[in-house]
């Protein structure tokens, strides 16, 4: 009450990063933020009012059409804290459309959009989604929309591991990318960057969905 939705996401990071230091945890995370859409504007806020708690930023676009189109959001957004010599990720990203997303293309989609961010100057990306999942309550049920499939979200590079064990055909392009940018070290804790240039154990993503590891 009494707040604005940016005012509350900075008090509860710096509540976070607060509590980390007191565990005598905080050198074992990244924090990782905003996690909103490619909004310079976002990005600038949780600079200015987290600048000493955020290690990484980090924002998130879909359905574009071009390489060129990517290359212009993912330029303007790392060029609005690019003082701040902070890695930039881009924390999710792809296309709405779920047949399109079934579909061979839409790993040469993927491949042109991955192309745009490591040439814009990114750090690296996470996936949206490395596999289909469930969702707990209040969304268990959630159906319909969004590729929402009775509680099932089905944006995944794979279907959800118990009903299938294949991949999806775009997952053949990307996971080549992934093989060509990603680090050496793979025994590093989670998954890291495509370009491989983040550097830390765990990235906590901060935003307005679920923290992933990076």
């Amino acid at each position: 009450e009494n707040t604005t939705r940016r005012g509350y996401y900075a008090s509860a990071v710096r509540a976070l990063h607060e509590q980390l230091k007191a565990d005598n945890r905080r050198h074992l995370v990244q924090l990782q933020g905003p996690n909103s859409a490619l909004s310079p504007s976002d990005l600038l806020f949780a600079e200015q009012e987290l600048g000493g708690v955020l290690d990484i930023h980090s924002g998130h676009t879909y359905g574009l059409k071009t390489y060129k189109n990517w290359a212009t959001a993912y330029s303007g957004a790392i060029k609005a804290v690019k003082m701040s010599g902070k890695p930039f990720i881009v924390d999710e990203g792809g296309d709405q459309d779920e047949g399109f997303r079934n579909s061979s293309g839409y790993g040469t989609y993927l491949a042109l959009m991955h192309a745009a961010l490591i040439n814009s100057g990114a750090s690296g990306s996470t996936m949206w989604l490395y596999r289909d999942q469930y969702y707990v309550w209040p969304m268990e049920n959630s159906d319909g929309s969004d590729s929402f499939h009775h509680g099932l979200h089905m944006w995944g590079m794979e279907p959800w591991l118990v009903y299938e064990a294949s991949v999806r055909d775009a997952w053949y392009a990307v996971s080549m990318i992934m093989r060509h940018f990603g680090p050496s070290n793979r025994g590093a804790v989670g998954t890291r960057a495509t370009s491989g240039q983040v550097d830390g154990v765990v990235v906590a993503a901060l935003g307005g969905g679920c923290s992933r590891a990076v």
